[in-house]
């Protein structure tokens, strides 16, 4: 599966039709037919994000905090 928002294949599936993104740190997957998409807070509770795409500054700092 490739993630919505950077585009690499490091996802994994965390349940049915729900996935996370090692690179980017941000769970997708399919809500009422629709994507959507979460990145994760500092507490790792996801937030909605718009998609497709997330904040880049969001995704750097993620990336930076060696979350991935």
């Amino acid at each position: 599966m490739k993630c919505p928002v950077c585009g690499d294949r490091l996802t994994g599936r965390i349940a049915q039709d729900q996935y996370f993104c090692r690179e980017c740190c941000v769970e997708f997957g399919w809500r009422d037919g629709a994507l959507a998409v979460w990145a994760l807070d500092a507490d790792g509770e996801p937030v909605p994000v718009a998609a497709p795409s997330a904040p880049r500054e969001e995704v750097r700092r993620c990336a930076a905090s060696g979350r991935a």
